[in-house]
């Protein structure tokens, strides 16, 4: 795309090979979109030059045999993200519903990453922006009050962004100007001292200095929410230990799904079992309440005469979940930059 033709740059993130699906209301499954075939799908990054923190993300998919433009759509932040199976997915933004059979798991984890990030992207943004808009009201509020000249607005957001500092490690700013900054309570903000004048000898000065590596490791113990790139859900930094994600990459898991021939089991389900939506139950649920549970054993263990090593897949889950309530195995949380 040319600078003469938008003022948009566009930058691809990934390209995979896949089928383009459509909901199909009538049936109430997914079928394929006009026809089918096989369509060359991307996430591409476009930023704005005149605008750098504007970033959009869009989903463009066209059709290899005729250039057909298949899929078109903006990603926002609040996308409803369904992995189906191994090679189908499908999501939801706006009541608008899209969806995609890859060629291959290999692709559709390809395209799964790229989303990812995608959504990390956009939820940084979102956050950037809303500090600049937090920052830049006080900033204008007083100007537009007092009226006061450009070295006491510098001083008074100077005094700001140093509380916000501590804020941010957890301590408490009052507490702190003794030792760092001499303030009188009568300037109101308005101007500070530091304790180190010119003629202080330079050994006071270091010794007055906070130690790096304390306040980092206070900032490591802290209390501090954040939000998953993979489950989206909010998490405490500090208790962030193994088997918290179920949605995160879990190596153990995926070696035992595969030793054990799984994937046959989900695919079996997912074409004879699965509801509207294309979702299916656990392969080894238990559940008496949830629809088709005998039909769901019946052919379950009609495969396991077929492929035995399915009959592993039990026992070594249930010790992987044991694994996980001891905190020694599964994924962890990981925080979006």
């Amino acid at each position: 795309m040319s600078e003469e033709t938008t003022p948009h740059d566009e930058i691809s993130m990934v390209r995979v090979r896949a089928v383009v699906m459509t909901r199909d209301d009538s049936s109430g499954g997914w079928v394929p979109l006009a026809g089918g075939g096989i369509s060359m799908v991307g996430i591409y990054k476009r930023v704005a030059q005149d605008e750098p923190t504007s970033t959009l993300f869009r989903i463009y998919g066209e059709r290899l045999r005729d250039s057909l433009v298949m899929l078109e759509c903006l990603l926002a932040h609040d996308v409803v993200y369904n992995r189906v199976s191994p090679t189908f997915h499908h999501w939801q933004i706006h009541q608008k519903r899209f969806g995609l059979t890859f060629l291959s798991p290999s692709d559709a984890q390809t395209f799964d990453g790229a989303l990812r990030k995608a959504l990390e992207d956009l939820e940084q943004g979102a956050r950037l922006l809303a500090r600049g808009q937090s920052e830049k009201e006080p900033a204008e509020e007083l100007l537009n009050r007092n009226g006061s000249s450009s070295e006491s607005l510098a001083s008074t957001l100077a005094v700001q962004r140093r509380d916000d500092f501590w804020q941010r490690f957890g301590l408490p700013g009052e507490g702190l100007h003794g030792s760092y900054f001499n303030t009188q309570p009568t300037d109101s903000y308005s101007t500070y001292h530091t304790l180190y004048p010119n003629d202080t000898p330079q050994q006071a000065v270091v010794g007055t200095q906070p130690v790096r590596s304390s306040s980092k490791r206070y900032d490591v113990e802290s209390g501090e929410h954040l939000r998953c790139v993979y489950c989206r859900e909010v998490f405490v930094r500090g208790e962030n230990g193994r088997g918290r994600c179920q949605d995160a990459p879990d190596p153990m898991r995926t070696v035992i799904r595969r030793a054990s021939c799984m994937w046959c089991a989900e695919s079996v389900l997912y074409h004879c079992m699965s509801d509207s939506e294309g979702d299916y139950s656990e392969p080894c649920s238990c559940d008496a309440a949830e629809a088709g549970c005998c039909l769901r054993w019946l052919a379950l263990s009609g495969l396991a005469l077929l492929a035995p090593c399915m009959c592993c897949y039990p026992p070594l889950m249930m010790c992987h979940r044991c694994g996980e309530r001891c905190g020694c195995c599964g994924a962890r949380h990981k925080a979006i930059s």
